[in-house]
């Protein structure tokens, strides 16, 4: 496990903005289960509909930092550690799928979550430190989700129609659940092959318990 980066890092191994974010990462279970509904959505969609996401890239982001001074980041890593070693452990469960913002005009794909309070707590009170550190509030209201893909621009509009059909007719699978026990900072690195995620630091929950998942 990591630890949190000291400023003398950030400063000597960083470019002068990094775009970051706070994120919860997954477990090989959940990314498993996912891997397997991506698959079976993939023959029902037009390849040249979707970019679809890594699987070594899905998370659960809890706050998007955007472009981010190495003093910026080091000022939410102290408040991110202080917020997770107040913290304990919580369970979450995959759920089904959606899209953002509506089935009329799919631009995202997304595979659901659980919402226990303990995760919106987490993530108001992370919302809270990153305002103080200075960054602006978030506008839009937390809805944690996985985003499988992305709609590509240009996509028709027949195939828009068979995105939103083969999303409403899909039959959600048995929910796998696992606890979560830390927050990761991440690096993003835009690349004309997609984006590439780097962990700056890892924060772990006081007394973080067992880390295993079960399916439901």
């Amino acid at each position: 496990m990591l630890d949190s980066p000291p400023a003398a890092q950030y400063t000597a191994s960083m470019p002068n903005l990094i775009r970051a974010f706070i994120a919860i990462e997954l477990p090989p279970e959940v990314i498993h289960a996912l891997a397997a509904t991506i698959k079976s959505l993939q023959p029902k969609v037009p390849a040249t509909a979707l970019r679809w996401t890594a699987l070594k890239n899905l998370h659960l982001t809890l706050r998007f930092l955007g472009e981010s001074s190495p003093q910026a980041l080091q000022q939410v890593s102290q408040q991110a550690g202080l917020l997770a070693s107040a913290a304990g452990p919580f369970e979450l469960a995959s759920g089904g799928l959606g899209v953002f913002p509506n089935l009329h005009q799919p631009r995202i794909v997304w595979a659901g979550l659980t919402l226990p309070a303990a995760l919106i707590q987490l993530q108001n009170d992370l919302e809270i430190k990153t305002q103080r550190c200075g960054y602006a509030a978030e506008r839009k209201p937390f809805t944690p989700h996985l985003t499988l893909a992305r709609v590509r621009d240009g996509a028709s509009h027949s195939e828009l129609s068979q995105l939103s059909q083969t999303i409403q007719a899909y039959v959600p699978q048995p929910p796998v659940h696992f606890t979560v026990s830390q927050l990761t900072l991440f690096r993003s690195d835009l690349k004309p092959e997609g984006p590439v995620y780097t962990r700056l630091a890892v924060f772990p929950f006081a007394a973080a318990g067992d880390t295993s998942t079960t399916t439901a």
